[in-house]
């Protein structure tokens, strides 16, 4: 991503905004992936009661991370997806 073509982003998780450098022709992905993020914290939150921020966070990644792995793949075959998937967020982050 190259300084001229970013853009900053609000995106609002769990009632917090964090601002979010990206590529302008990915600004709709992002805000996309935040609703879906913020979602899936929500439903942790809803169904764990009074749990840290952290342990929200870290129960959403592993249900969005679980969505993403093939049915039936090992760990070793699931490893690069995450790898990529990891990538990515450090991106957004």
């Amino acid at each position: 991503m190259s300084e001229t073509q970013a853009t900053t982003v609000d995106v609002a998780i769990l009632g917090r905004t964090y601002r979010v450098k990206c590529a302008a022709d990915e600004v709709g992905a992002l805000q996309a992936a935040a609703r879906h993020v913020d979602r899936a914290m929500r439903e942790v939150q809803s169904a764990g009661g009074a749990l840290s921020l952290d342990r929200i966070a870290v129960m959403a990644a592993l249900n969005i991370a679980n969505g993403h792995i093939p049915e039936g793949s090992g760990a070793e075959e699931a490893e690069p997806h995450l790898q990529r998937l990891t990538a990515k967020l450090d991106a957004a982050l």
